[in-house]
């Protein structure tokens, strides 16, 4: 038998017999690739697709944030696996020793430790798989239900299979490979004399990590408006591997500064020093999970913020509108209206029935017929009463626009010295059934920009829109010699659900188009960001858990000595709790100053002020920082899960039995 085959039986005999262990292991890497495996055959492929994750192709940036999102996947991994090799790398010395004192060389002490994370790896990429195929059928069997139009076919993805068992591989051996390193320096005399090495971390290891920390921030500086909202995405990666190789000397440093703490909670900080090979993996894998959190937090929050400031009323709060309809049908619909809300005054908007748009300047527009605008029409024709149905207040400068017979503009593009300028096309040029999105117009399909009516107008203090372009007082509506008919109902009153029920019942016979200006709110993104917040504190608490499990199994004899010193029950307790909190709170603390440069830098050109038209007051890249729930996962989530430890079942450490 060759020694690599003999040295990879002992590592899977090892690996068996450490049956909690591996099973952690185990499934710290088989539940991201069930992650993957499930989301690669969830949705299926229908032959045009140019790729799916991990293998988007279609776009330079798709592709890159795959594999930014894969080499997070594979770093979360081995942080969250590494604090088990290295426990299991203190039971494992006993074993090292002998074969060292048997003639063993470094590499081949490594090659246990690494066997042992290959082996695993395997287990954990079979299992990841099962379950990912597991995952993805199931979920298809819920979801496609619900979906108006069928998932796509099931296909299988032999070349993901493929990626996601060299992914379960590489996050295996690259967890064991600091224990790996560290048990090539296995001293057989120290070990089977009973003396405890303490760990040895290369002065190098910090330099390299503030290196790297710089190198990242530099390049999201460098490439921050080239590459946009990637060089950001593509910077975290030095920034959070910088701050993962600088963990273990913050570990240190609070040991070193734990001397006037309580006594619990200084006894957890300097085991969690004397233990850095345990303690610093899980520090980072929080670390790395609040860095990610927090900027995306930043990133969703900031654009939030830019969406509600961007935000353009079709109509004042509260008011619906009812358009799109034909003029042969207005009767029959304000008649269904009004039957649907009894006491409620329903009013009728006029506006050019002709297929019309403003030019701007530089004499091209794109052209938009009436169908499926909530008014009917992109130019409303009235007075000051109009206006005030349509705005929700008697605004004194549309008032006085109206009243000297100018038109009243809410597309700023469309204005040149105060004046606007109108084309249309003939009666006969409009088709009912004309395509929902028409090619752009040009100047020549109408009449030319010199020959197109100019009229006055001033431009609206208050944004309206996206859809209606001007409001033209009735005079100055027949000067464009096209007719004008009631192209919308509105009723300004505010509808309760049970009148919003009962009005769309009534005009469900006809085809209009029901519109309630509801102001801004964004329901969808609140569920993104609870499920983000979900998902945070999900890591954060397996993290902060599985180190104090760590932690209690291997120090089980300092625990011993504490009760033989006369440590009550309650004092241990304390400890574990002091153990876990520290875990906690150091990783959220380095998570944050590690999440703050990349989140406030994607906000410089994720909320770049857009050019919109209806915008009236301008702002500058906005940069919004949730402190709510960052503050909440950073305090409350420490505390919840050092209660957990707390309370948790363990038994108290017995002093050890000497007969006499």
């Amino acid at each position: 038998m060759s020694s690599r085959t003999a040295l990879l039986r002992i590592a899977l005999r090892d690996a068996l017999a450490a049956k909690g262990r591996s099973a952690l292991i185990i499934a710290m890497i088989a539940l991201p690739i069930a992650a993957i495996v499930g989301l690669q055959h969830l949705w299926g492929d229908d032959g045009n697709s140019q790729g799916s994750f991990p293998f988007e192709t279609g776009t330079p940036t798709a592709t890159a944030i795959s594999g930014l999102l894969v080499t997070m996947i594979v770093l979360e991994t081995v942080l969250l696996a590494g604090p088990a090799f290295a426990v299991g790398l203190r039971r494992q010395r006993l074993l090292l020793a002998r074969i060292s004192a048997a003639g063993g060389t470094p590499g081949q002490l490594r090659a246990v430790v690494l066997g042992g994370g290959l082996v695993l790896g395997a287990i954990a990429a079979v299992t990841g798989t099962v379950l990912g195929f597991g995952l993805a059928l199931g979920l298809r069997a819920i979801i496609e239900p619900q979906r108006a139009t069928p998932l796509h076919p099931w296909t299988f993805r032999p070349g993901g299979i493929v990626f996601v068992v060299v992914l379960a591989l590489v996050s295996a051996l690259a967890a064991a490979w600091l224990p790996a390193r560290d048990a090539g320096r296995t001293d057989p005399a120290a070990v089977l004399a009973g003396r405890r090495e303490e760990p040895r971390v290369s002065r190098g290891v910090p330099v390299l990590g503030a290196l790297l920390i710089v190198g990242g921030l530099g390049f999201i500086w460098a490439t921050l408006w080239e590459l946009r909202e990637l060089g950001p995405a593509l910077g975290t990666v030095p920034l959070v591997l910088g701050f993962v190789l600088l963990t273990p000397m913050a570990v240190a440093v609070c040991a070193h500064f734990a001397g006037r703490l309580p006594l619990p909670l200084r006894i957890a900080v300097r085991d969690a020093g004397r233990n850095r090979a345990r303690t610093a993996p899980a520090v980072a894998a929080v670390m790395a999970t609040v860095a990610a959190f927090t900027a995306l937090s930043i990133g969703m929050a900031s654009d939030l913020e830019q969406e509600r400031l961007e935000y353009v009323p079709r109509t004042a709060e509260g008011n619906t509108v009812i358009g799109g309809f034909s003029g042969a049908e207005t009767e029959a619909v304000a008649a269904a209206a009004s039957s649907a809300l009894p006491g409620a005054t329903v009013h009728r908007l006029a506006g050019l029935d002709e297929s019309v748009r403003a030019l701007s300047p530089d004499c091209s527009c794109s052209y938009y017929g009436p169908q499926n605008l909530p008014f009917g029409t992109r130019h409303l024709v009235g007075g000051p009463e109009t206006a005030a149905l349509l705005l929700g207040v008697d605004d004194p400068t549309v008032n006085a626009a109206l009243t000297r017979g100018e038109a009243v503009v809410f597309d700023r593009t469309m204005l040149k010295d105060a004046r606007v300028r109108f084309a249309y096309h003939s009666p006969e040029s409009y088709l009912p059934d004309a395509p929902e999105n028409p090619p752009t117009a040009t100047p020549g399909d109408t009449a030319e920009p010199s020959e197109a009516p100019v009229f006055p107008a001033t431009l609206s203090p208050r944004p309206v829109g996206p859809e209606l372009v001007s409001l033209l007082p009735p005079a100055l509506a027949d000067r464009t010699d096209l007719p004008t008919r009631t192209t919308a109902l509105i009723i300004t009153k505010p509808l309760t659900d049970a009148q919003a029920d009962r009005l769309k019942n009534a005009i469900a016979p006809f085809d209009v188009r029901l519109y309630t200006e509801t102001g801004y709110h964004r329901d969808g993104d609140t569920v993104v960001a609870l499920a983000l917040t979900g998902t945070a504190a999900f890591l954060v608490l397996l993290a902060t858990l599985i180190a104090t499990a760590l932690a209690a199994a291997d120090s089980r004899p300092d625990m011993t000595t504490l009760t033989v010193l006369g440590a009550r029950p309650r004092t241990l307790r304390l400890i574990r709790a002091s153990q876990t909190a520290f875990v906690a709170l150091l990783g959220c603390a380095l998570g944050l100053l590690a999440g703050l440069p990349p989140g406030i830098a994607v906000t410089r050109p994720l909320t770049t002020p857009t050019d919109s038209p209806y915008l009236t007051t301008p702002h500058g890249p906005l940069t919004e920082i949730p402190w709510l729930p960052l503050t909440a996962l950073c305090l409350a989530l420490p505390l919840l899960t050092s209660l957990l430890a707390a309370a948790s079942p363990h038994p108290t450490p017995k002093p050890p039995h000497h007969p006499l």
